[in-house]
């Protein structure tokens, strides 16, 4: 019985050392409760009992000589020496009289003159930072005889006080001991190459430096007691480690490799929401601005846990990612982490959001700090529409919402449609999400027939989340068409017979293809509604409409027009002749992206309007962003060929063109022919490179705003080096030229810069 007492005693003793320090006198938030907590887990500091730490209460002198000693790595010695007090006032028998010795005899708290100790004796703040300071190796020798306002400056100086208002001879309490001992700890022991923190005097290590990647909130693979680092997987202590993941950091380790504190890197970074990536640059929201980067394939990026390069990740990311970003200390990218964390969903809204909703589908919303990010972009739950489909991050508390729709026929299920993976929709091929979206598609009863007319509801991997009639949505039967013709049917029932069919870009920004009655070429550039007869889409031409006036960005409204909440604005590039061939070219745009102020009638190919409200769906522009051209440096030029380069890659071309050599030029490219060619106009800029960021650069005094594609060359050598908008800033720059479309005041924006070093 005894033998199993003893058991039970220290499985309980155990069990008390190893529960995160949680006082009912301690608020459970904030930077004295997370210090106090690491100090009682070290050993450092203890509770009153039942459950009490008395953080207002005042130190002995005794007590922090224990607290010292411990610090100091000397409790072995501190044992070993209790037999005989050194001090007149200290009896051997007392609980303190080791840990006295032993911070006297290291010169970490001295005696009196008399012979004396006074272990009762309350601290006082000066006395306390003194201790302190020597256990960080500082002496007389470093700080002089003028005590106590040498030690109060150094301690402020090396922040150990931040935050902490007092007087030199104030009692100093338990929590603000708590909270100074617990910054020394991580501190640089003065003197010590390499450097060492105080706190490895304690038995504890620090760790490389790496970076946290996720806990057990982030990465179903981790237990609920372990971190995924870029060194390894660790246990943690507590859950104050979550807030550092995709951070970069020193792990302070215990004795048994356990993760008890960390070490921030001071980094500068930012969370970013991605919308989209187009060769070497990334287009993403930032509170709600939007903002792009430019990063070279061989950039750093982790991904579900992994090292990744920029190269590698291209094809997984997608709209509505969130992303850290992280920059080294001289502004250079550094590394990211992609945020692809565990979410709950797809659930399909089947009616509109008034804004007051507390929960989605099953789940509870968290309703403070709730974001909404709609087709990449913040948003409100009101902005929430029928037939959107949701994802909800718990963790981060993020709505994640598509509206991504495609309308079609039904035309086959693979394998089969008794057990239906994926489906084949008007020529294209969709995968399913969810089990809802296989039944309705699938041998059910009220299930979707082959041949029916239906529209799939995507999620955020462009996969079948949902199916509805296709008249539930109108945005889903609209168009433009790229490309018409004939062709050889490929499909198992027609192998062989010729077949007409068009390309189209829906208004939802994906691209499908049609088989129709007849060859409607001629239509490319034309938007269309879609109709469906036998099986067949047959294309009908939008009215013309005219359209012109304000553009008011801050009200969402064009021509005296409002905007929807989700209209589509999309920026027809390029528009073939009947008798040209090629296809149309066109790109979804932003209300931002447009930088006049006024439309004229033709800026506008065709609107849509709600048939309730009278507020624009979609509307297509003509090639109001010069989405047509691409902009670069016309490098060399004969009387029957010019080289351009353009994303830093040189190009020959046949033809004769205006533009001379060396000048900043904007080019009409289509199917690998120069079509048309003109030279940009170039800004007069007095004085250096003063900032630049993704919205404008300042030269002297004045700021220019700048393409969102700006191209950026080092002329050196007689030859054009590209170079990213991020490390421009990096170089010495001599001189400096700038060319825009037109002049900035009247909406133009810089479109090429070119400089020398």
């Amino acid at each position: 019985m005894k033998k199993i007492s003893a058991i039970l005693i220290a499985v309980y003793l155990f069990t008390l050392m190893n529960v995160s320090a949680s006082f009912v006198d301690v608020e459970n938030e904030g930077n004295y409760s997370q210090a106090i907590s690491r100090l009682v887990q070290y050993g450092i500091l203890s509770g009153k009992g039942d459950g009490f730490f008395d953080p207002d209460g005042g130190l002995t002198r005794a007590e922090m000589a224990k607290i010292s000693t411990i610090i100091a790595g000397l409790e072995s010695s501190a044992a070993s020496g209790s037999e005989t007090s050194i001090f007149s006032d200290v009896e051997e028998s007392n609980w303190s009289t080791g840990y006295i010795n032993t911070a006297a005899r290291n010169q970490i708290i001295l005696g009196y003159p008399d012979g004396s100790f006074a272990p009762d004796k309350s601290l006082t703040y000066a006395e306390a930072i003194t201790v302190i300071l020597r256990l960080l190796g500082y002496s007389v020798e470093d700080l002089g005889n003028n005590w106590p306002h040498a030690y109060i400056s150094k301690a402020r100086e090396l922040s150990l006080t931040e935050g902490i208002s007092f007087g030199d001879y104030d009692t100093i309490s338990r929590k603000d001991i708590a909270l100074i001992a617990d910054r020394a700890l991580l501190s640089d022991i003065k003197g010590t190459q390499p450097p060492k923190k105080l706190i490895e005097l304690m038995d504890y290590t620090i760790s490389e430096e790496c970076i946290i990647l996720a806990t057990s909130r982030e990465s179903k693979n981790l237990l609920s007691d372990e971190i995924s680092t870029t060194i390894g997987i660790y246990k943690k202590s507590d859950d104050t480690i979550n807030d550092y993941v995709t951070k970069k950091v020193k792990l302070v380790l215990s004795r048994d490799n356990k993760v008890v504190n960390v070490i921030p890197a001071g980094q500068t970074g930012k969370d970013i929401i991605i919308q989209s990536v187009i060769g070497s640059e990334m287009a993403y929201t930032e509170n709600g601005r939007i903002g792009s980067m430019k990063l070279s394939d061989t950039s750093v990026v982790y991904y579900q846990g992994a090292k990744k390069t920029f190269q590698e990740v291209k094809s997984v990311i997608e709209t509505g990612m969130t992303m850290a970003v992280y920059y080294s200390q001289d502004g250079a990218y550094d590394y990211a982490v992609i945020k692809d964390f565990e979410m709950i969903g797809p659930i399909i809204i089947y009616s509109a959001f008034n804004g007051s909703e507390t929960a989605i589908g099953n789940h509870t919303l968290k309703a403070e700090g709730l974001r909404v990010i709609r087709d990449g972009f913040e948003a409100k739950l009101s902005d929430i529409q029928a037939f959107d489909v949701v994802y909800y991050n718990y963790i981060s508390n993020i709505l994640y919402v598509y509206c991504d729709k495609v309308s079609g026929v039904y035309e086959k299920a693979l394998p089969s449609k008794a057990s239906v993976t994926k489906i084949i929709l008007s020529g294209t091929e969709y995968e399913l999400e969810t089990q809802s979206a296989a039944q309705l598609l699938g041998e059910y009863p009220g299930s979707y027939g082959i041949n029916d007319y239906i529209t799939l509801l995507l999620g955020k991997d462009g996969k079948v989340a949902g199916v509805v009639d296709i008249n539930a949505t109108d945005l889903s039967v609209y168009g433009i068409i790229l490309s018409g013709g004939s062709r050889i049917s490929e499909d198992e029932d027609k192998k062989g017979t010729s077949e007409y069919y068009v390309n189209v870009f829906t208004v939802n920004a994906t691209n499908q293809t049609f088989i129709t009655d007849r060859d409607y070429n001629e239509f490319r550039g034309r938007t269309v509604k879609y109709t469906f007869k036998g099986g067949l889409m047959i294309p009908q031409l939008m009215p013309t409409v005219k359209l012109s006036g304000k553009i008011d960005a801050e009200n969402k409204t064009i021509g005296g027009y409002k905007l929807t909440k989700d209209a589509k604005l999309i920026d027809l590039a390029y528009a073939p002749a009947i008798n040209e061939s090629g296809e149309a070219q066109v790109k979804p745009i932003n209300l931002s992206d447009i930088t006049v102020d006024n439309l004229t009638e033709s800026n506008v190919s065709s609107f849509l309007k709600d048939t309730k409200t009278g507020e624009i769906q979609f509307i297509v522009f003509n090639n109001i962003t010069l989405s047509r051209y691409s902009f670069g440096i016309l490098r060399k030029k004969t009387n029957s060929e010019c080289v351009l380069v353009i994303d830093g890659k040189e190009s020959s071309y046949r033809g004769k063109f205006s533009p001379d050599e060396g000048q900043a030029i904007m080019a009409n490219i289509q199917n690998n022919s120069l079509v048309e060619l003109k030279a940009l106009a170039e800004l007069p800029v007095k004085g250096s490179l003063e900032a630049v960021d993704v919205r404008s650069i300042r030269i002297g005094t004045n700021d220019y705003p700048l393409s969102r594609d700006v191209s950026i060359y080092l002329y050196k050598d007689f030859n054009y080096q590209s170079v990213s908008l991020s490390n421009l800033s990096s170089y010495k720059i001599k001189s400096i030229r700038l060319f825009a479309d037109k002049l900035p005041s009247k909406g133009g924006l810089v479109r090429v810069i070119t400089f020398t070093d």
